[in-house]
């Protein structure tokens, strides 16, 4: 059993930092809500889930874009010149699609580290419904 969570830790380990040192910055719910809260030049959250878990249950501002490499949603971002936190279920679709904004052109990407499983299990506020 040890061993078996041992490797877990390590793949969890291995996977934030492959995705960090390729540019695309993990961000703890609290950091995210901090960040929120200030209001200033705040992120724009990019949540990338199905239509089905959006509906479940989705962070309050958040824009359901879930095919977001089109170029009319590039370009949406683009405009916005904010920084873009990718949102995802359980934080394994976030970074691919930060990494692929990125290179795309996108600058400042970040994604929700466990995605909205962290979120709603460190209390952050969740919308229910279409929103």
């Amino acid at each position: 059993m040890i061993r078996f969570l041992l490797i877990v830790v390590l793949f969890v380990f291995a996977w934030e930092l492959l995705w960090w040192t390729l540019g695309v910055a993990p961000l703890s719910p609290w950091r995210l809500k901090r960040m929120l809260s200030q209001g200033v030049n705040p992120p724009i959250l990019l949540d990338v889930r199905t239509a089905f878990e959006y509906n479940w249950m989705h962070i309050e501002g958040a824009i359901h874009r879930p095919h977001a490499l089109t170029d009319s949603v590039r370009k949406e971002l683009k405009e916005a010149d904010r920084p873009v936190v990718v949102i995802c279920f359980s934080g394994h679709r976030s970074p691919i699609m930060g990494y692929l904004l990125m290179r795309k052109g996108l600058r400042n990407v970040s994604y929700l580290s466990w995605g909205m499983l962290s979120w709603y299990l460190s209390g952050g506020p969740v919308i229910r419904g279409a929103g």
